[in-house]
């Protein structure tokens, strides 16, 4: 349950004798059953995974895309976090996947709570549009904040497997909207993780599709090229789309080798 008393659903992928553990973090629209083969495969290597689903997402309490206030999702990540930390007894990785992967980079910009290391999968750390989406959104975060519109994701471009997106338009708990208070706070959190990327002192891994039709990859580039050099390790997949974890079956391979050699390293 959050702090505001928004009741929180959660996952659990247990191993019976863990070397730590991961929190996954999911991106817009989605929840974190998506993400049962990659916990099934951190978990095959050893890690005892936990994912929450975002409120307003899932099985998660709340409008679908809305957040009350600007800082909702972090608070309820720290929340999260700081249980999973009780109950295995050590900090964990922090794995974000799109808005998940802002709300992580965000989490370890503010240096919320300590983690043993950062991983960020296509972070949602630039978006496409302009200024005058951005002066809309704004606008309308004060006017009418939990006014939802359709979330515009290309979802088309998440993956190269179509069965991949066959099952994403049928998830009946996928959902395609979003509020203007979580729209501006993407677009202002996100210009606030670029300009301070130096805060982040954590092992950090940053992995992100080339051809990703659903937010700017530039953004990724330029949070590894701020970042301290010393702590961050980078992949850049030219031809993947957005969600590199469930790409076609040789495509994935590689990107599960190169997690699980970084995992192998920290």
């Amino acid at each position: 349950m959050a702090g505001d008393g928004t009741k929180l659903a959660y996952q659990h992928w247990a191993h019976n004798d863990p070397r730590g553990a991961v929190v996954i973090a999911h991106g817009l629209g989605e929840h974190s059953g998506r993400y049962d083969q990659l916990a099934q495969f951190l978990v095959a290597h050893g890690f005892d995974v936990w994912a929450q689903d975002h409120r307003g997402h899932g099985n998660s309490v709340g409008a679908r895309g809305v957040i009350a206030q600007a800082d909702d999702l972090l608070l309820d990540l720290h929340g999260f976090i700081e249980i999973v930390s009780t109950q295995t007894g050590a900090a964990p990785f922090l794995l974000g996947h799109s808005l998940g992967g802002l709300v992580a980079a965000a989490y370890a910009t503010h240096r919320t709570g300590a983690l043993r290391g950062l991983i960020l999968s296509s972070p949602a750390l630039k978006l496409y549009g302009g200024g005058a989406q951005r002066l809309l959104a704004q606008t309308l975060s004060r006017l009418a904040p939990a006014m939802t519109v359709p979330n515009g994701l290309k979802v088309d471009g998440i993956s190269h497997d179509a069965a991949v997106v066959a099952a994403y338009k049928s998830d009946p708990l996928v959902h395609g909207r979003i509020s203007s208070k979580l729209a501006y706070w993407m677009m202002t959190e996100a210009d606030y993780v670029r300009q301070n990327v130096h805060r982040v002192r954590t092992p950090t891994l940053v992995m992100w599709a080339g051809q990703d039709k659903l937010v700017d990859p530039a953004g990724s580039a330029l949070f590894v090229k701020r970042m301290d050099q010393t702590l961050v390790t980078s992949h850049a997949y030219p031809v993947l789309y957005h969600e590199i974890f469930n790409e076609t079956e040789d495509a994935r391979a590689i990107v599960l080798r190169d997690l699980a050699d970084w995992l192998n390293r920290h």
